[in-house]
C-alpha cells in the first residue's frame, strides 16, 4: 500500500504509521478517521448539471464540501500483521 502498510508487520510498526488507534486489543488494531473534503472544481462542474433548478446560495452550502471517513482494520498472528481492511466513504 501506499501508506508504507503491509502484511507480516508488527503492532508498532502499524501504530508507528497511524498513529494511536481509536480501539486496540492485543489481536486487533481499529482506526476511525473522520474528515471534511473540499469539493474540485471537476466534481463541482458535474454535480451542478444534476441540480440546474438550485440556486447558487444552495448549490454551495450542499456540495462546497464533503463528509468522509475512514475505517482501517488490522489484525495479527503470532504477532505479524495477517489482515487488513479499509474502507472510505464520502456523503454531500
Amino acid at each position: 500500500m501506499a501508506s508504507g502498510l503491509r502484511l507480516g508487520m508488527g503492532p508498532e510498526q502499524v501504530k508507528t504509521i497511524l498513529g494511536d488507534p481509536s480501539n486496540a486489543t492485543p489481536k486487533k488494531l481499529v482506526y476511525y478517521f473522520g474528515y471534511k473534503k473540499k469539493t474540485g472544481v471537476k466534481t463541482l462542474a458535474e454535480l451542478r448539471k444534476n441540480y440546474p433548478d438550485m440556486s447558487d446560495a444552495e448549490f454551495g452550502k450542499n456540495f462546497e464540501y464533503a463528509d468522509g471517513e475512514a475505517y482501517v482494520e488490522a489484525r495479527f498472528a503470532s504477532g505479524k500483521l495477517n489482515y487488513l481492511a479499509v474502507s472510505k466513504s464520502e456523503t454531500y
